[in-house]
């Protein structure tokens, strides 16, 4: 029980003097297809990243999100074959914060969601992103992955092709599914790093 209590208190010790910043590397790989954009340095946190998986997967109830489909874009397949169904969501796993430059106030909140899903081949275990924007003080979330497809052909090159607000806008609330189930979560997870970030 003392060694506990000791590497306690190390590790507060050290968080009093480093500020406990939260960073992630490999963030900035994920961030690249979006374009110029830098992973934000000053979001803090005073716990270990265990805490804010934690934190997500309790304000989410994750038996009770519906049934979404996406396309998967393959087109090699048959069209009507191409759609698949995310059953379950396991847990969230994995959440980073970006700022675009081409506006102040455009931020994306990328999060990972680990979940099974239903294919032509059977169930298997995947990992797939998801974009939280802030918009009108409500929560949108849209596909990551969708952002680079045929049909987001601006988004290859942001800051040139991107030159209004109202494109960007159109653009997402395309691609946003907004489930009533989810607007507590949303609210929540807001609420949250606004506290983590000061």
């Amino acid at each position: 029980m003392k060694k506990i209590i000791n590497i306690v208190m190390s590790i507060l010790i050290l968080c009093t003097f480093t500020g406990c910043n939260y960073s992630r590397e490999s963030g900035k790989t994920i961030a690249e297809p979006l374009g110029e954009m830098e992973e934000i340095q000053d979001f803090k946190m005073d716990s270990p990243e265990s805490t804010i998986t934690e934190y997500l997967n309790s304000i989410l109830d994750l038996d009770e999100i519906p049934l979404k489909k996406f396309y998967n874009f393959n087109y090699d397949v048959d069209k009507s074959q191409s759609f698949i169904e995310i059953y379950k969501i396991t847990e969230i796993n994995n959440i980073n914060i970006y700022e675009s430059d081409i506006r102040d106030d455009l931020a994306f909140v990328v999060v990972q969601y680990s979940y099974c899903m239903e294919d032509i081949e059977g169930k298997i275990n995947v990992c797939e992103k998801y974009i939280l924007r802030e918009n009108d003080n409500k929560w949108y979330i849209t596909n990551y992955d969708n952002l680079n497809d045929d049909e987001g052909k601006w988004v290859d090159n942001l800051n040139e092709n991107i030159n209004s607000d109202e494109k960007i806008n159109d653009y997402i609330n395309s691609n946003i599914e907004i489930k009533e189930k989810n607007k507590e979560f949303f609210q929540e997870l807001e609420k949250k790093l606004v506290e983590l970030n000061g």
